[in-house]
């Protein structure tokens, strides 16, 4: 404060440090103590109504958070590749198989509809590279407000796939 005051009115620092001791030395210091009290309770009243809120109502951020928590993988994206919406899971997927965030919705090969029963939607099974686990994707074609968007699940089938290797 000091600095900037000397420099806003081209004042000695020394000069200026003086001047404002003695005016806040003239200041009573109850009223100091009663301004920072008063602070201190405005800040903590705001801080109260900002986590009752959030207990209270739905928002962007606990969606988010709790679709991070999904041992599943889900990510939406627009028919042009771009990913609008990935949680964790299926993030840490994309690096784990492609060696890059999901930064496309067509990370993942999928089969053409076409290819398929002739439906929209498309799955395949992909193992890591490393061997260790093996996951489903699935894409679906939706549309949300008339616009098309294209919902991307992951699914570990770890388990599953074992348990067929031990039947045949």
């Amino acid at each position: 404060l000091y600095v900037i005051c000397a420099v806003l009115y081209n004042v000695d620092l020394t000069e200026m440090q003086q001047v404002l001791l003695r005016a806040g030395a003239s200041l009573p210091v109850m009223l100091v103590i009663v301004y920072e009290i008063i602070t201190a309770a405005i800040l903590a009243a705001v801080f109260w109504k900002h986590i009752h809120y959030r207990r209270m109502y739905l928002t962007v951020d606990a969606i988010k958070e709790t679709m991070d928590l999904l041992p599943a993988g889900i990510a939406f994206g627009k028919p042009d590749g771009t990913v609008v919406f990935r949680n964790l899971a299926v993030n840490e997927l994309a690096r784990r198989v492609t060696g890059k965030a999901l930064d496309t919705i067509f990370a993942f090969q999928l089969p053409d509809s076409e290819e398929s029963d002739g439906s929209p939607d498309r799955s395949t099974r992909v193992t890591l590279p490393d061997g260790s686990g093996s996951w489903r994707i699935h894409a679906e074609e939706l549309t949300l407000d008339g616009d098309p968007y294209i919902q991307l699940t992951a699914s570990d089938i770890t388990r599953q796939s074992e348990i067929i290797k031990e039947l045949e």
